[in-house]
């Protein structure tokens, strides 16, 4: 299994090939970049609200 480390060097390395590859002006770039940024923050959002659901339903199972 690879490190967490060696796992996000791969993904900034394809992240970057992608980009370069695409030969789109940067300001194009920058606007897709824009709004995948926007709906990662918005998945992180929603994983940390089901996670903190999830402690709180085991924390009341275990009586803490």
């Amino acid at each position: 299994m690879k490190g967490i480390n060696l796992q996000i060097q791969e993904l900034k390395e394809n992240l970057t090939n992608v980009i370069n590859e695409s030969n789109l002006p940067i300001t194009i770039t920058q606007m897709a970049l824009f709004e995948l940024t926007s709906q990662v923050n918005s998945i992180a959002a929603q994983t940390i609200e089901a996670e903190r659901k999830s402690h709180e339903e085991e924390a009341k199972k275990d009586g803490n």
